[in-house]
């Protein structure tokens, strides 16, 4: 799994598992995309994104705002 941090011209930047980021030419990468999404790997060494695990993680990180904001 990879979550796209940014996109710089032909290359998608992105956090892996282990928070290292690593460089992937967005001609790997099927269909639409952004900034944000989770990619998870497809047959032939390609990618698309998750739309239900970019909404989960989302989902996670939007709950953690909340709750440091009621922590104040």
């Amino acid at each position: 799994m990879l979550v796209i941090d940014r996109i710089e011209g032909a290359f998608a930047v992105c956090e892996d598992e282990g928070r290292m980021l690593r460089e992937l030419p967005v001609s790997q990468i099927d269909g639409t995309f952004a900034e944000g999404d989770v990619l998870v790997p497809t047959d032939g060494g390609r990618f698309r994104a998750d739309p239900e695990q970019t909404a989960r993680r989302r989902a996670a990180i939007l709950k953690k705002q909340r709750d440091l904001w009621a922590e104040e």
